[in-house]
């Protein structure tokens, strides 16, 4: 099954951070990314994902607005449940946000999609070649139309996509060179274990 992680949305933003959460203007972005995804998808395909909600204990205590309140999730089950304990049970994880379940993610070696609008999150020119290697393996998705193009030719089949030696490749140079990739990766699976 897919799993598909959504992130929460905020009015504005706590603190100055071109990625802290999807604030303000930034958040109309993502509701508009996702609706365009979802309607890029058929029906059996809809079928297919598995749609979990931002928590409702962190939208309580964050002052977050869940993003179903602006586009339909009729076609999808609503699960609920921890994205870490649902990760590991899944053959493909979708995440609409950058955040640390695109690492835990990746680092668990589950097949992943990231939607990454770079109209949303804003690198500056020191970190501006920061994702490449995940946009170009098409772990990272900039644009709605592709993502959803990208989970219909894999969805069948997503370990062929990800076991490929450009994306592992990708993800491995991604975790190696941002991250203590053995040390993360171990705390991830000893979590996972013991969920």
């Amino acid at each position: 099954d897919v799993l598909f992680v959504a992130g929460g949305l905020l009015y504005k933003k706590p603190i100055f951070s071109s990625f802290y959460s999807n604030c303000g203007d930034s958040a109309i972005k993502s509701i508009e990314f996702n609706k365009t995804f979802f309607s890029y998808l058929d029906k059996s395909t809809l079928k297919k994902i598995n749609y979990l909600s931002y928590p409702i204990k962190k939208i309580s205590t964050l002052g977050i607005i869940k993003k179903e309140m602006f586009y339909d999730t009729k076609g999808l089950l609503q699960v609920k449940g921890s994205a870490r304990k649902l990760m590991p049970k899944s053959r493909l994880v979708i995440i609409d946000y950058v955040s640390t379940s695109f690492i835990e993610s990746i680092a668990s070696d589950i097949p992943t999609i990231v939607f990454f609008d770079p109209n949303i999150k804003r690198l500056n020119k020191e970190s501006i070649n920061f994702f490449n290697s995940l946009i170009r393996s098409e772990i990272f998705q900039t644009n709605p139309k592709n993502a959803a193009l990208h989970l219909k030719k894999i969805i069948n089949n997503p370990e062929k996509w990800w076991n490929s030696m450009q994306v592992q490749k990708a993800k491995k140079d991604f975790l190696v060179e941002n991250l203590n990739l053995d040390k993360l990766t171990n705390i991830i699976l000893e979590i996972n274990n013991n969920s």
